[in-house]
C-alpha cells in the first residue's frame, strides 16, 4: 500500500469513526432541544478531527498510537454522554427506533468497555511494532 493512501485511509477512517461516535449525541440533543448536548459534542467532535489530523500529520509512523487513543476518547465521551442522556433518549423518534428497547444501559456500558480494548490493542500494536529496515 502506498503512502498517500495509508495516508488518506487513516485520516477517513478517523473521521468517520469520530463522526458516528459522536453524531447520535448531537442528534439527541436536537431531539431534546438541548443546547448544550448540541454543542459540547459538536465542539468534541471538531476538536478530535483537527487533533487527530494534526497527531498523524506530525507523527504518521505512530498511526496505531494516534488510533488507540481516539477509540479510547471516543468510549470515554460515549459512556459519559450515554449515562447522562440514557434515560432522556425516547423509544422511538417519529417512527424510527432509537433503539433503546433492544439494550439496556448496563449492556451498552459493557460493549463500551469491551471495545475500549480495541483502543489498548492499537495502542499496544503502536507501541512495540519492529521498525522496518
Amino acid at each position: 500500500m502506498n503512502s498517500k493512501n495509508k495516508n488518506l485511509g487513516m485520516l477517513l477512517g478517523s473521521v468517520g469513526a469520530i463522526l458516528g461516535g459522536l453524531l447520535w449525541i448531537i442528534i439527541t440533543g436536537i431531539v431534546l432541544k438541548s443546547v448544550l448536548f448540541i454543542t459540547v459534542p459538536s465542539i468534541l467532535l471538531v476538536a478530535s478531527i483537527l487533533i487527530v489530523i494534526k497527531l498523524y500529520n506530525m507523527f504518521p509512523e505512530k498511526w496505531y498510537i494516534i488510533l488507540g487513543a481516539a477509540i479510547l476518547f471516543l468510549v470515554i465521551i460515549n459512556i459519559i454522554f450515554v449515562n447522562i442522556l440514557y434515560s432522556k433518549i425516547p423509544d422511538f423518534v417519529g417512527e424510527i427506533s432509537t433503539g433503546k428497547n433492544q439494550m439496556g444501559l448496563l449492556q451498552i456500558n459493557i460493549f463500551l468497555a469491551i471495545f475500549s480494548f480495541w483502543g489498548f490493542f492499537c495502542i499496544f500494536l503502536g507501541v512495540f511494532k519492529k521498525k522496518k529496515g
